[in-house]
């Protein structure tokens, strides 16, 4: 059983924390992933990843496999690709970047190399 554990901020949008939390309950649903994580939103328009370079997300999977793995997810730059490409299509962009790093996160469960 896949259990995220979605960690928000109060200054977080609360529109799209809300689409997010209704992602993942429907990924828990359909039984797509197995096993713990922690999701941190940010309010940031990029994270860094481990060589300093800016990203869309970042998924950081331990070594050690009994620490649990974090993805960070940013969701400031979402305003601009709502005016962009309207709210509807906007969320469908970030719900699909969230899935990829999901998918890192499988690959990292399975000892294969991340293919963000």
């Amino acid at each position: 059983m896949f259990k995220p554990k979605l960690w928000t901020k109060p200054t977080n949008t609360k529109w799209i924390a809300k689409e997010i939390s209704q992602y993942l309950y429907w990924i828990i649903k359909k039984e797509i992933f197995d096993g713990e994580m922690n999701i941190f939103l940010t309010n940031a328009k990029f994270v860094y990843d481990s060589s300093a370079r800016k990203r869309e997300g970042n998924f950081f999977g331990p070594f050690d496999k009994s620490i649990l793995p974090s993805l960070y997810f940013p969701l400031g730059d979402i305003f601009r690709t709502i005016s962009r490409r309207g709210k509807e299509n906007a969320v469908c962009d970030w719900l699909q970047y969230l899935t990829l790093f999901l998918y890192d996160y499988v690959d990292w469960q399975e000892d294969r190399e991340f293919n963000s």
